[in-house]
């Protein structure tokens, strides 16, 4: 060790250094107070042996300008005083002194303190690298939650519900918490709703939330049906995430028409779908969290529901059942939502259980809750306007899809057209009504043609469950059977005439049957020749059904 001695008198410095050398230390010599201070600041001693009643500066005073000097570590000082008196000694410790020596110095003594107060210094040493190390982890954490929070307000939030009809209630525990919502239309004109859940806080909870709004964002704008939403956010997050956390998410669909709402839960409480007259029904969760230690029990399995215009879908994370419980008691909250008829008395009161557990200082977990109203014009603004823009310069071109049934089986192939369209001519600004048009040609010639299912079956509400039960059935089933897709570009002044041709190996259907306008149809069946007549300039079928022509201006 490296120790400073400051000690006026030469005879009592030479005696110090004998015994200090003896055991190995290296020793500095200091005359006075002053003397010492300057010695300390540029020697890295360890420890400093100090005298007490020296000239210009005492060792009292040298001690507390030692320890006020904060660019170097712990030192230990030991008064070495004749000095016993109880109100000297005071005065030593109260000046920082961390211990003291009777002269004449005895040798044992000595060598005792110093190792004591060298096991004091290096216990000390470390803890002050761990703290540090917080220190350093505290601010690095700081940086993550302000990517994250950036993340959540940049990325992931914005324009959440739009005009979508639904009000979010999200408080979180931390600046950064697990929960988050998203909201997207599709080409359908219906929309997409996603509540998700990480096990996780902070960045890694973040970098999951950013993943998973990438997915759905992209493959709702293009059409995508949410099974396959489901199933690329569950190969995504299955590479990304530890197999520690988990992720647990309600995804939902609801029609343009608010007649049905396709739903997988895995993980999330009950979604509760809750009419006018109080409630209609629940969705349990039939799937696991999806994360590395479920992955072998994923599937992408959905349930149709049957709902009308005006009921309301309520999501919400566990969360919102322990906040009920610590502010009323209450842990139902089904019987909860029955009791308000409208979204705004709901989340109020649930904002208000929210400040009162703050009020209280009750430690709350993450708190949200979606309540979606279905009304078709929440949702028919972005599938029914086209939005005025540059025509681009028009294209002659041509293309042709053959599917066979095991791909009409296992793929839903007119997000894939849609997007072949885009990149061959550019047609962003119309893709809702393509969209539109291509569901209808191709979802008549697998259901009513390959499928042969009868569009009657939908006469009211609860028969679309009984028709898409039966349409799963029997896809499943198909053995045989194709529809091939054409379409082709021609320009003309001011634009140009996009034809579509589609062929299916069905019996086709009657060509005498009647079909209603669009504005006269009051049924919830034998709507999709009469909306792509009302979009398109022609729809002309052959005789047998199974083949038909239609011709968009754009």
């Amino acid at each position: 060790m490296k120790i400073l001695v400051a000690e006026d008198q030469e005879v009592n410095f030479t005696l110090l250094k004998k015994l200090l050398t003896r055991d190995g230390h290296d020793v500095i010599w200091a005359k006075n107070g002053l003397e010492a201070y300057n010695k300390f600041i540029e020697n890295d001693v360890d420890l400093i042996l100090m005298d007490v009643m020296m000239p210009i500066m005492n060792g009292y005073e040298a001690t507390k300008k030692i320890k006020a000097y904060e660019k170097k570590p712990f030192i230990p000082v030991i008064f070495v005083t004749a000095i016993t008196g109880e109100e000297e000694l005071q005065k030593a410790i109260e000046a920082g002194g961390d211990d003291f020596l009777s002269k004449p110095v005895n040798n044992i003594v000595l060598k005792s303190k110093i190792f004591a107060l060298n096991r004091i210094q290096g216990l000390y040493s470390l803890l002050k690298k761990q703290n540090d190390e917080l220190l350093s982890f505290k601010k690095r954490t700081q940086k993550e939650q302000k990517l994250a929070e950036n993340i959540y307000n940049n990325i992931i939030y914005p324009g959440v519900s739009g005009n979508s009809g639904a009000l979010i209630t999200h408080e979180s525990l931390k600046m950064f918490g697990g929960d988050f919502a998203l909201i997207a239309s599709n080409p359908f004109g219906g929309v997409n709703v996603l509540l998700g859940n990480v096990s996780e806080r902070g960045l890694i909870s973040s970098i999951c939330a950013m993943q998973v709004a990438e997915i759905f964002y992209s493959m709702s704008s293009k059409g995508f049906h949410i099974q396959n939403i489901v199933t690329s956010i569950h190969n995504r997050l299955s590479n990304l995430l530890s197999s520690t956390v988990n992720f647990s998410m309600a995804l939902l669909h609801v029609d343009k028409e608010c007649k049905t709402v396709t739903v997988w839960n895995g993980g999330l409480p009950d979604i509760i779908i809750r009419s006018g007259a109080g409630l209609r029904d629940s969705v349990q969760s039939c799937h696991p969290p999806i994360g590395k230690e479920f992955s072998k029990d994923f599937e992408s399995t959905c349930q149709v529901f049957s709902i009308i215009p005006g009921d309301r879908l309520i999501l919400h994370s566990d969360g919102m059942k322990k906040i009920l419980e610590q502010n009323s008691g209450e842990k139902d909250v089904v019987s909860l939502v029955s009791r308000f008829e409208n979204g705004v008395s709901l989340q109020k009161y649930i904002q208000q259980c929210i400040e009162a557990s703050k009020n209280n200082r009750v430690v709350i977990d993450d708190v949200t809750m979606i309540d979606l109203e279905c009304i078709p014009d929440n949702f028919r603004d972005i599938s029914s306007k086209v939005e005025h823009v540059d025509r681009l310069r028009t294209k002659s071109w041509k293309v042709d899809f053959d599917f066979k049934s095991d791909v009409i089986k296992s793929v839903d192939p007119l997000p894939h057209i849609l997007q072949c369209i885009m990149g061959i001519q550019g047609m962003e600004a119309f893709k809702a009504p393509l969209f539109m048009i291509l569901s209808e040609l191709y979802n008549n010639a697998l259901d009513h043609g390959l499928l042969e299912l009868d569009s009657s079956i939908k006469s009211n509400p609860e028969g679309y469950v009984t028709f898409y039960d039966e349409r799963k059935k029997k896809l499943s089933e198909l053995a045989n059977g194709f529809i091939r897709i054409s379409i082709e570009n021609e320009p003309i002044n001011n634009g140009a005439v996009l034809s579509f041709r589609v062929d299916d190996s069905g019996p086709g259907f009657d060509q005498s049957v009647s079909v209603l306008d669009i504005g006269s149809n009051t049924t919830c069946s034998g709507r999709g020749i009469p909306l792509l007549k009302s979009m398109c300039e022609e729809v002309v079928y052959n005789q047998t059904g199974n083949s038909v022509v239609v011709k968009y201006r754009w």
